[in-house]
């Protein structure tokens, strides 16, 4: 089953934040000729940003199969094998974790023995009924 990520205020406010300050600054570098005809090359690391963002925005979405669980976030991709997932804590943020969420109030998925990634399903309980089904070990712990 596929799940569509969830998208929040807070990251569409970051991820079109950035971006509109991006956009402003190059536009405002042209307009008032701060950026010199050999400086047009500044052009493409912030397109490429402001690209890459959009994508990851768009295009997050995470997939539950008998034997993975399969996420992809823009050019970001993998695949997490339902057997390892040792814990998942819903509505825990960690940001040390692989963060593949477009919102906050995600899951956090501990799997084989350090390893820990964020996401953000459209429905945390439809996501984690879906991977119970194939692994009923999971533990899922509440944060107080």
């Amino acid at each position: 089953m596929i799940f569509r990520s969830r998208k929040d205020l807070f990251a569409t406010l970051i991820i079109f934040g950035l971006n509109t300050l991006l956009i402003a600054a190059l536009v405002y570098g042209f307009k008032n000729e701060k950026i010199a005809p050999n400086e047009y090359w500044l052009v493409l690391p912030i397109a490429v940003v402001v690209a890459l963002l959009t994508w990851l925005y768009f295009d997050t979405s995470y997939k539950v199969t008998p034997e993975n669980l399969s996420y992809k976030s823009g050019p970001i991709k993998g695949n997490i094998n339902v057997h390892s997932i040792k814990e998942i804590v819903p509505n825990k943020m960690d940001w040390t974790s692989v963060n593949l969420a477009t919102a906050t109030k995600g899951l956090l998925i501990k799997y084989n023995k350090y390893d820990d990634i964020y996401i953000s399903p459209k429905s945390n309980t439809s996501f984690i009924k879906e991977l119970l089904k194939y692994n009923s070990n999971i533990k899922i712990t509440s944060i107080k």
